[in-house]
């Protein structure tokens, strides 16, 4: 998941933090799948709202484009060079890069400031997460300690103890 402020609007923040978040998943994850939450829609109007998720999402495909580009450029460069077997463990490394790919889902607005729409985005991401043809791969069995764990938190939520926020 990849958290973006709906509030942001400086497009070279944008692209600095997010670009940078996606390149460093791109090249520990190959072939991963990123579900990109606008958090602090609280702060915008309702109109705002779907036209900051079109802009966001144009945003995160432009980065990728720009990723793809600068990869085939500096691959270029390094093939014209006149003793370009010097450099093969840099071809190689850029080729396998230029291989992986980022599956990047439609990104879910959430007002933090109400449960109900944290429940509803939580009820979403889990959709995502279940859907076997989007992480075909994850299709395993999880330890009983993260079970464990995850029904402590449970019963922690529901002690008058716990804020519900």
């Amino acid at each position: 998941m990849s958290t973006i402020e709906y509030r942001t609007d400086d497009k070279d923040s944008f692209k600095e933090q997010v670009g940078f978040w996606i390149n460093n998943v791109l090249m520990r994850v190959p072939d991963s799948i990123v579900l990109p939450i606008g958090s602090h829609i609280d702060l915008c109007d309702k109109d705002e709202v779907q036209k900051k998720k079109k802009d966001i999402e144009e945003k995160i495909l432009e980065v990728l484009t720009e990723r793809e580009d600068n990869l085939k450029q500096r691959l270029e460069k390094l093939k014209q060079k006149t003793q370009c077997e010097l450099y093969s463990d840099q071809v190689d490394k850029l080729c396998d890069l230029a291989e992986y790919s980022l599956k990047v889902l439609d990104l879910i607005p959430i007002d933090c400031t109400r449960y109900d729409a944290i429940i509803e985005a939580w009820l979403k991401i889990l959709e995502s997460v279940r859907n076997k043809d989007i992480f075909r791969n994850a299709v395993r069995k999880l330890p009983v300690t993260y079970k464990k764990v995850e029904n402590a938190i449970m019963d922690l939520i529901k002690t008058p103890e716990v804020p519900v926020h």
